[in-house]
């Protein structure tokens, strides 16, 4: 009996250094540590499930649009600011009816801008961005304007916008009779359209009008007619 030697406890399955507490306890099978059951089981996991992964899949493509979008914007916004090719100031006249792709391919024509694409997408950026902030819509008007030189994109869109188009004087001098100041219209080469009757004689006043290119010469007639008459009701 003394000869007998101690059980090696590697044999029973159970952990070196664990000590069975009782005689049933060493015919009980060994149980797994809970720390290595769930590594194991983190370990068989499989992979992710396949709307996880769509759904990470979706957020990347939309983040990488966001990014490519902000881009562009930052990009688009750097030409429209840019200074135009324009070496001196022109005068550029915009006949009524014209949108804005015809006035675009008319700037480039003129060498306004260098690219009548580049003239549409600020005009289309300008419109959407006043849209956002609730300002006024943006209209491009007909007229003659002078663009200075290297005026960007922008600067042009916002010249014809506003209307800020050329203006002329013409001035009918005293003493001239009512033959003599249509002639004088019919002369000048900015003004347009023809004059219906010859007004009587002394109804007309003598005056400066400051009109824009294209304006109608009967209207100056008419403005000539109508000051005219207030000044004989004063008197």
């Amino acid at each position: 009996m003394s000869n007998r030697r101690p059980a090696d406890p590697s044999c029973s399955g159970r952990p070196t250094g664990v000590v069975a507490r009782s005689p049933a306890e060493r015919l009980e099978p060994t149980r797994p540590v809970a720390r290595q059951r769930r590594q194991r089981f983190s370990r068989e996991r499989g992979p992710p499930r396949p709307i996880v992964r769509f759904l990470s899949g979706m957020f990347t493509l939309l983040l990488l649009v966001m990014i490519l979008a902000a881009g562009s914007a930052v990009f688009l916004q750097s030409k429209i600011e840019a200074p135009g090719p324009l070496v001196r100031s022109k005068s550029v006249a915009i006949p009524k009816g014209e949108g804005a792709h015809e006035i675009a391919a008319r700037m480039e024509r003129e060498g306004v801008v260098a690219d009548r694409r580049l003239f549409v997408a600020g005009y289309l950026s300008t419109k959407a961005s006043n849209w956002a902030e609730g300002s006024r819509s943006l209209q491009l008007k007909a007229g003659e304007y002078l663009i200075p030189p290297a005026a960007s994109v922008r600067q042009v869109i916002e010249i014809i916008a506003e209307g800020k188009t050329v203006t002329y004087k013409v001035t009918i001098p005293e003493g001239l009779t009512s033959e003599q100041i249509i002639d004088r219209l019919k002369a000048d080469s900015n003004l347009s359209g023809e004059i219906a009757d010859l007004p009587a004689e002394g109804t007309l006043l003598p005056e400066t009008f400051i009109v824009q290119r294209g304006a109608s010469r009967q209207s100056i007639l008419d403005k000539m007619l109508g000051e005219s008459r207030k000044l004989s009701e004063k008197m």
